[in-house]
Order: structure tokens, then C-alpha cells, then sequence
């Protein structure tokens, strides 16, 4: 019994770790896609209000972008534990 508890202590730990590497990531990843962004478009035009509009509008999307894949990989990682705990 032992032994499970510390396979278990292992695969949660490496879990966590791995949860916080695509949080760093899609950290990472967010950042840099919204200053290319807010880049660009200071680049065209002079409008402080159309460089802030550009910036939100693209925190807005990559924060739903993110949220709906996150959705979908823990859907599809409960659908795979499930169908694990049935064999």
C-alpha cells in the first residue's frame, strides 16, 4: 500500500509540474501574440485609443482562446481516466 501512495505522490507532483509549465507557456505565449499586436498597431496609426482598444481585444480573445482549450483538455483527460478506470 505503501508503494501506491508514493507512485501516486510522484505522478501528482510531475501533474503539478507539468500544469505549471503550460501555465508558464501560455504566459509566455499570450504576451508576446498581444505586444506583436499592440506593435502593429501603434505602428500604423498615431491613436492612443486605437492602440488600447487593439491590446484589450487581444486579451480578450487569447484569454477566451485559452480558457476553451483548457475546457476541452480536461474534458478529454477525464474522458481518458474514465475509460482507464473501466478496464
Amino acid at each position: 500500500m505503501l508503494g501506491k501512495s508514493k507512485d501516486l505522490q510522484r505522478t501528482n507532483t510531475a501533474e503539478q509540474a507539468n500544469d505549471l509549465r503550460a501555465a508558464v507557456l501560455g504566459f509566455n505565449d499570450g504576451l508576446v501574440a498581444n505586444l506583436g499586436l499592440v506593435m502593429g498597431v501603434a505602428g500604423v496609426t498615431l491613436s492612443n485609443h486605437a492602440v488600447i482598444v487593439a491590446g484589450l481585444a487581444g486579451l480578450i480573445a487569447g484569454a477566451l482562446s485559452m480558457a476553451l482549450g483548457e475546457g476541452s483538455r480536461c474534458k478529454a483527460r477525464a474522458r481518458c481516466t474514465r475509460a482507464g478506470w473501466q478496464r
